[in-house]
């Protein structure tokens, strides 16, 4: 996810989180995982924790964002829906 420069702090990345947490619960998916190299802070706010990678359920470890395409000195974070 991210967001133009010029359109920041309208609330985007909040309203779009918030409707990916509210499509993970209703899948009844028990936590979201993701990977971020700038956006750590912002994570923090939204009460997403950091982990690491041997934590995250292999099926996750296995797409192409943790495989190839995030570096490996990106921040893994967590949080339990």
């Amino acid at each position: 996810m991210a967001v133009k420069l010029e359109h920041r702090d309208q609330r985007i990345a909040g309203n779009l989180l918030n409707q990916i947490e509210e499509n993970a619960k209703a899948k009844g998916l028990e936590a979201i995982y993701l990977l971020t190299e700038t956006a750590d802070k912002y994570f923090d706010s939204k009460r997403y924790t950091r982990t690491i990678r041997a934590e995250v359920p292999a099926e996750v470890q296995q797409s192409s964002q943790f495989s190839f395409v995030c570096p490996q000195s990106a921040v893994v974070m967590k949080k339990v829906l």
